[in-house]
């Protein structure tokens, strides 16, 4: 159960999913079960006073009461799962009807307003050459072609069709049985390490998808703006030169006319070409989308979750212990009666048996490791609080004379 509770939070899985709502429902009666047998056996102990049976029964009472606490962590847990795929399916519904059927409606448009507009132009100029009949006519198709908009008529559209592309109804939550609790919760260890793992995962999912997709749409506006770019190029609103008067150029402009076919058909290769491309990249743009709005709406629900349980100032507790504080051992006294400093370094020499003593070798290595200026770069404050002593002014003549017997 707790594998199928992880599995439940993934992107590609269907709004609403029906499993989240079994899982809630079949999980809060159980924790009702423990309960009334906790009941019963309180009964039974209040009424039995035989020692060896009350111990039974404590120990009855106690697996009830653990058993209890489990099915009511994975009660939380499976409401928790409802509620963000009961989240996530009104985000993506409200998303479609509010975005993505505007979006949908412009772009299988293909352009046909645009089309329209260009053809009707053509036509406009191929009858003012022919003749110049029917101005009035002329005149008021030239306003129409002025006022043709397709955010205008994308409205009216909707407007006249408002059954077919209205939200629904969002789902309500529904609660099972007594049952209050209507927001994500996590004010169990188990529930809020869960919350935080999934809160980061969504996060860098959310931050990834955004990437993504403002990738996608900068794609889509340069081949947009190129195919219009493209179109725009092609100059087919011009056709007064297909109404010249024949002249003893008539030949040229057969030849004209047959290159200009067949560059009309490249073009429109490629035009198609572009066209299946955009219409791909949208596709990947509709879907990256739809899954940031999902994993956003569960990441807002996660957030505000604990971000209360922050605000109640919740507790943690800690897993590692500190480290315990070292304690202080004494440093062993010296066998030797002879003093190293402030004392004769020969006595202390034929006394000790040593050709250097320990504490000139010391500072030796410690010099040649880090210089006479041992305290930049030095962290630990044990070496250095040593530096000092080793080169304070009543040990300065004994090193002097260290240094030149080495």
């Amino acid at each position: 159960m707790m594998k199928a509770d992880s599995e439940c939070c993934d992107e590609t899985e269907c709004p609403l999913s029906n499993e989240a709502l079994k899982s809630y429902h079949n999980a809060t009666p159980r924790v009702k079960e423990p309960v009334i047998n906790l009941s019963r056996r309180n009964n039974k102990s209040n009424r039995r006073k035989d020692p060896p049976k009350e111990k039974s029964l404590e120990k009855q009472l106690e697996k009830s009461m653990g058993k209890f606490q489990e099915c009511q962590l994975k009660a939380t847990k499976c409401r928790n799962d409802y509620l963000m795929t009961l989240a996530a399916t009104n985000t993506t519904l409200q998303k479609y009807f509010k975005q993505d059927v505007m979006s949908l409606i412009d772009c299988l448009d293909l352009g046909y307003v645009s089309q329209m507009k260009r053809t009707l132009s053509a036509f406009h100029s191929a009858e003012l050459q022919v003749q110049k009949l029917h101005t009035d006519c002329l005149r008021r198709l030239e306003i129409h072609l002025k006022n043709l908009d397709a955010g205008k008529d994308k409205d009216l559209f909707l407007f006249a069709n408002p059954v077919h592309f209205q939200p629904p109804v969002p789902f309500q939550y529904q609660p099972h049985g007594g049952d209050e609790v209507s927001t994500v919760v996590g004010h169990h260890d188990i529930l809020y390490d869960e919350l935080t793992s999934k809160y980061d995962n969504s996060l860098s999912r959310v931050e990834t998808l955004r990437m993504e997709t403002d990738e996608i749409k900068k794609s889509l506006d340069a081949v947009l703006s190129t195919m219009r770019d493209e179109r725009i190029n092609i100059l087919q609103e011009d056709v007064t030169r297909l109404f010249h008067s024949l002249s003893p150029k008539n030949n040229l402009i057969i030849q004209n006319t047959d290159v200009t076919r067949s560059s009309s058909l490249r073009r429109k290769q490629t035009s198609m070409e572009s066209e299946v491309y955009y219409l791909g990249k949208y596709k990947d743009y509709l879907q990256k989308a739809n899954s940031q709005a999902r994993i956003q709406s569960r990441l807002e629900l996660i957030q505000d979750a604990l971000s209360i349980d922050a605000s109640q100032q919740r507790v943690v507790p800690q897993r590692h212990a500190g480290k315990s504080m070292k304690k202080m051992r004494k440093r062993p006294k010296s066998v030797f009666k002879t003093t190293l400093f402030g004392g004769d370094l020969e006595e202390y020499i034929s006394i000790t048996g040593t050709d250097i003593p320990c504490v000139v070798e010391s500072c030796i290595e410690f010099i040649s490791l880090y210089g006479e200026d041992p305290l930049p770069d030095l962290g630990a404050k044990g070496d250095v609080h040593l530096w000092p002593a080793y080169s304070k002014p009543t040990s300065g003549n004994f090193l002097h004379r260290s240094f030149q017997l080495i």
